[in-house]
This record gives structure tokens, sequence and C-alpha cells, in this order.
């Protein structure tokens, strides 16, 4: 009786240390599960494809620049080809999000800065003068949009293909950018504050072959 009892003792304790090792290694098991591997950690911080941040960090082309120069000072250099870039060398996009790493470079800017190639648009209250102009389909071109009434305005296409080309203006302002023109046709602009384009803010650029 004796050593059947020992045995009976030997055997739960074997089945005690086997349970106490199987609760253990649950425990463990979810405490990796509720922290973070260091995986996890470095994809937390890896754009979602399809994002701003995703296009602009991997579809991003980059150029010599050693030749470009600036049409507008501060803003996109133009390349002897004829590309559109910023300052670190990535070839510009006008489908880009605004003020993203893609897209054209925007400068604040005093009009007597602006050379006389530049494209000049002034926005009063209940229009913008010139109403419409004409550029090149892939030609690089300088638009300067100026707030003429000392009222605050903006001015943004209504078309994604020229998405980038975007920009809000204190009275008085004037801001600038190069962009290549995108496709022959027609791009309506206007002054995005409600209610400015339907009093007479808004214009045209075409686009020709």
């Amino acid at each position: 009786m004796e050593n059947k009892s020992k045995k009976v003792f030997v055997i739960l304790g074997i089945v005690a240390v086997v349970a106490l090792i199987i609760a253990m290694a649950a425990y463990q098991g979810r405490k990796q599960a509720a922290t973070p591997s260091m995986a996890n950690l470095s994809s937390a911080n890896t754009p979602m494809p399809g994002s701003p941040e995703a296009s602009s960090s991997t579809s991003s082309e980059i150029v010599d620049i050693s030749d470009a120069k600036a049409q507008i000072p501060g803003a996109s250099l133009i390349t002897k080809d004829n590309q559109v870039v910023n300052s670190n060398g990535v070839v510009t996009k006008t489908d880009a999000m605004p003020f993203t790493r893609t897209a054209p470079e925007i400068v604040s800017i005093a009009p007597d800065q602006l050379p006389e190639e530049v494209i000049r648009l002034e926005i009063f209250d209940n229009s913008i003068t010139p109403s419409s102009f004409k550029v090149r389909a892939s030609s690089s071109v300088s638009l300067a949009v100026t707030s003429a009434d000392n009222k605050v305005h903006s001015f943004l296409f209504n078309n994604a293909i020229v998405g980038a080309i975007a920009m809000g203006l204190d009275g008085g302002q004037t801001k600038a950018v190069t962009f290549t023109a995108p496709k022959p046709g027609k791009y309506y602009f206007q002054c995005g504050i409600p209610g400015h384009a339907s009093k007479g803010e808004a214009g045209v650029m075409e686009v020709v072959k």
C-alpha cells in the first residue's frame, strides 16, 4: 500500500508539473501576442500602398539637376531636356497630392521678381484676369497668381490631372509655380473659396499639341 501511495503521489506530481508547464507556455504566448515585435513596429511606419506617402516614396523618379535652372526663383527647376524637377532632383507630377514630394514646388514671391515669360493671373472680387491662357502639351509652364483685391483667395484646377497646382493666397500675396503642361484639352480653374467661382472667379487653361 505504501508503494502504491508513493506511485500515486509521483504521478500526481508529474501531472502538476506538466499542467504548470502548459499554463506558463500559454501565458507566455499571450504576452508575446500582446507585445508588438520589431517587424510589426517597423511595418507600422510603412505607408499603405496607394497612399500619397507610398506614391511619393516609391514611384518618384530622380534625375541629375546639375544643369537645371529655375525660371521662378525658389520654384521647381527645368532640366535641359525640359523636365520639371524639384530641388532634390525628383521629377514632378501634376497629378500628385499638393505639397507632397512629387508635387511642383510653389513659392511666395514679389511680382517684380517674376521674369517676363511667366504667365500672370490676378484674382479680383468677381473675376480672374486674364480668364484664359494657352500652353503647349508637355512644355514647362511658369504660372503666377496674385490676390489683387487684398482679399483672401485660393487657386486650383477642377481636374485631378493638374490637382497638384493649388495654392492659398492672402490679400495682396503672389504665389508662383513651374509645372509640366498635361495632355491637350481644356482645364478649368477657379478660386476655391465657397461662392467665389460662381461670382466669376474662374477661367480655363487650354493645352494644345
